[in-house]
Formats: C-alpha cells, structure tokens, sequence
C-alpha cells in the first residue's frame, strides 16, 4: 500500500509552465486533493509540443498528474478562486508579477483570509517574469554548458524548473506542521488534542489497512493483541516458540542452542 502523508489536505493550484505544475503534482503524489486553476484557454503548456500525449504536450502530462482543474477567468470570477481557498490547506500560484496582488491571491491578502493557509508563491527576479532557460542563462549555467570553444548552451532538461518543484513541495511539507505538536513538550503539553487528532485521522482506515501503512513507512507500530491472538500470529508461529505440553501449550524458551530450540521434557507434574 502507498503511504500518502498528505492524504485529506487540499491544494489550490494556481501555477502555469512546469516548475509550479511539478511542485503541485508531487503533492498530488502525496495524498493531496490539487485542485488546478486554468484560465479559459487552459494552461498554455498544454500546446507545449512536439512531443504531444494525446492532444496535449509532453511536459502538460509530465507536471500535472493525478489532479482536479476548474476554469477561471480571474479578471472576472475570481471570488471562486476564494472558495476553494476557504477549503484548501496550501495555495500554490506562479502568477506573473503584480497579478497576485491585483487579484489579491498574494500572501498577504489570502492568510488575512485564512491564517492557516500555506501560501507558497513560485517566480524567478523579482518584479520580472521568468523561464527556466532565462534563469539557466542569468545564472550562469549556460556559459558552462557545451562544447569549450562553442557559444552558451541551455541544458536540455529543465533542470531549474524541476528543482524549483521539489523545493518548493518540500517548503510545504515544512510548513505542514501544526506548531502545537513541533516537539515532545508540546505533544506532552497538548496530548488531549494529539490525541482526538490521531483518533479521528485512524477512524478514517481500518485496523489492517494503517498497520501496514506504517510498516511499510518504516514507522513502528503493532496493533494491540489478544493473547490467543499473538499466540496464532504467523510470526510467533514461525518462531516454533509454542510447546503443547499434555492438555495446555507454553511459551519455551526464547534461545536456542546450536541452531536448535531447547524445550520443555515434561509437564509440570500432577498433583
């Protein structure tokens, strides 16, 4: 089973190109509900191509897996954009600049809306807009890609905007953390509350299901047995640690001896 840590949490999703896209698509990955924002024409990396992926391109199907999408035109409904966001956790927006705070979608404006909401903004200089080859050249890549006494040469893959992505994505999983629960004292301090949050947040699967979730995730955890109900468990049985003795089973001894368990010779004795 897939362990998905942002299962239940809403993402608002108003990116465009590759680097906002591939940022909210490893949400998406993450368990998270990406609702994606396109304007009426639809995002225009969906013309990026050849190569296409049925009518769209390569890089659309490559960024923007496993979401939902809506259509707003923002010069004139951008009151449903708000909607969404009074439901949402995160808002992601790769908006060219100043257009954040004209629709006021900007940090400011929305958490002013709703202070819990994560707010993550995606852009390269600021007041300037930018592309991933732009930045490959301001930054210097370009000069160091190629051949020693050819001219500058962008990288072939968007290298700058697939790490703007994952750290953007990794921004939020930071920022994902309820400060009542950051630290052992404040998860002793606040235990009643940690506690009706794990309760419901387990209410949600069954008992099997979030075992071997966590199992898989690499996080201990056992459910809470019956004796009879360990004693029947096929680890304990592969152990070959039970030993009927006359009318009832033990427990033998928990070694063994040159590759062999030693066990009991007899009941105890008959009064």
């Amino acid at each position: 089973m897939t362990f998905r840590p942002l299962e239940g949490k809403v993402v608002v999703d108003v990116t465009s190109s590759l680097a906002g896209p591939y940022c909210t698509q490893l949400l998406a990955a993450l368990g998270a509900d990406v609702i994606k924002v396109e304007p009426p024409e639809g995002d225009h990396a969906r013309a990026w191509g050849p190569p296409f992926v049925g009518d769209d391109g390569a890089l659309w199907f490559a960024a923007n897996a496993g979401k939902r999408s809506v259509t707003v035109d923002l010069d004139r409904d951008r009151d449903r954009v708000l909607e969404l966001v009074d439901d949402a956790d995160v808002f992601v927006q790769s908006l060219r600049p100043g257009l954040a705070e004209k629709h006021e979608l900007d940090s400011v404006s929305l958490r002013a809306r709703k202070p819990s909401l994560v707010h993550v903004s995606i852009g390269a200089y600021a007041g300037r807009p930018g592309y991933d080859p732009l930045v490959q050249a301001a930054t210097g890549i370009m000069s160091v890609t190629g051949e020693a006494d050819g001219p500058p040469v962008r990288a072939g893959v968007s290298l700058i905007d697939f790490a703007t992505g994952q750290w953007a994505a990794i921004g939020v999983l930071a920022l994902d953390d309820d400060p009542q629960f950051r630290t052992n004292p404040d998860r002793v301090r606040n235990r009643d509350a940690l506690r009706a949050a794990i309760e419901g947040a387990l209410a949600a699967r069954p008992l099997e299901e979030w075992e071997q979730l966590l199992v898989d995730a690499g996080v201990p955890a056992a459910r809470v047995r019956t004796v009879a109900e360990a004693m029947a468990d096929e680890h304990t049985q592969a152990l070959g640690i039970l030993q009927k003795l006359g009318a009832g089973v033990t427990v033998a001894p928990p070694l063994k001896i040159d590759g062999a368990r030693p066990f009991y010779p007899s009941p105890p004795p008959a009064r």
